[in-house]
């Protein structure tokens, strides 16, 4: 028999069980976001020289001076703590080498572009790869899957900088169809596009084919099949929405990365995204910027992951009530 004070006891472990486990993606978030600023901190500073030393021509008393305005002259452990009070007022810093320019300005200027090549580029990849993959296996050994096989292999294997420049050579100089590079209207995004596309449209086809020849042999689609449903009813409305479950998983990696940009392709293209600040600070050694870009990736990324996580939770307790409903 419970007490009064045994009841207030349980009641108030639920409410702390519960906001413990609400809580806990945000703590490894936290702790996950504290060791990598750390660590890229303390990367960046332990190479030798810094952002000023190709300068030429400008006398030591110059360089002192610009050293300790940007406090490089102290203690390192000074400069993480100054760093890390600096991230807690929610400001990213200026650029070290365009001082006009914050780091919270480049990532606001910068990732509209970075996400909208990104998204479409995803639209492409899922589009194209979830029907061939499903259609390689439905069709197995065949020459479609013999095809499809083949070109994703090595859709996988190119380097994203050869395809980009392969585009660019067919269809904006040898078939001038569209702009060669630059940004502007929405033809400028269709090249870098489906550049960014073709390595997680690939990915997409294998996972898929593999994912759908894996459930095509599952008990629950035989029972279906005994049930005298169509093959294309099967496929439609069970084995694909079963099969899709590693691309669901998939996608928190590789959403993150498109919407940030692709260094590469938007080098390539002159696209003014992310991806060049990223590739000019690491060429530069502008310490805020290349900070700044890696944390906000990270948010990104952890927060596409969970995202990911909560969706593939809900979506696979959906297919266990349509597999019963199978059987």
């Amino acid at each position: 028999m419970q007490t009064p004070f045994t009841t207030i006891l349980s009641f108030f472990y639920t409410i702390y069980a519960r906001v413990l486990r609400i809580s806990k993606p945000f703590i490894h978030l936290f702790v996950s976001l504290i060791t990598l600023i750390t660590v890229c901190f303390f990367l960046m500073h332990v190479l030798p020289g810094d952002p000023f030393q190709d300068e030429q021509g400008v006398p030591e008393e110059v360089m002192q001076a610009i050293r300790h305005k940007w406090g490089l002259d102290k203690p390192l452990y000074l400069q993480y703590a100054a760093y890390l009070h600096q991230l807690a007022q929610g400001d990213l810093g200026p650029s070290m080498r365009y001082p006009s320019e914050t780091v919270v300005g480049i990532i606001s200027n910068g990732f509209p572009i970075s996400a909208q090549l990104g998204l479409q580029a995803l639209f492409l990849a899922l589009l194209i790869g979830i029907p061939l993959g499903t259609l390689s296996a439905r069709y197995a050994n065949n020459r479609l899957d013999i095809s499809t096989t083949i070109g994703s292999t090595l859709g996988i294997s190119v380097p994203s900088f050869v395809i980009a420049a392969s585009l660019q050579l067919l269809f904006a100089l040898y078939w001038p169809i569209f702009p060669v590079a630059r940004w502007g209207s929405f033809q400028h995004t269709i090249l870098p596009s489906i550049a960014l596309a073709v390595s997680p449209m690939c990915a997409t086809i294998r996972m898929m084919r593999a994912s759908t020849l894996d459930s095509l042999s599952k008990e629950w689609v035989i029972t279906a099949r005994m049930k005298g449903l169509s093959e294309w009813r099967i496929l439609l409305f069970h084995v694909i929405p079963n099969s899709i479950l590693p691309i669901i998983h998939y996608l928190g990696p590789i959403t993150a990365n498109l919407l940030v940009g692709s260094f590469v392709v938007e080098r390539v293209f002159g696209i003014p995204g992310l991806g060049q600040w990223f590739v000019n600070s690491v060429m530069t050694r502008d310490y805020p910027v290349i900070a700044g870009l890696t944390l906000f990736y990270s948010i990104i990324l952890f927060s596409m992951h969970s995202f990911i996580e909560f969706v593939s939770i809900l979506f696979d307790s959906r297919l266990q009530t349509q597999k019963e409903a199978a059987r």
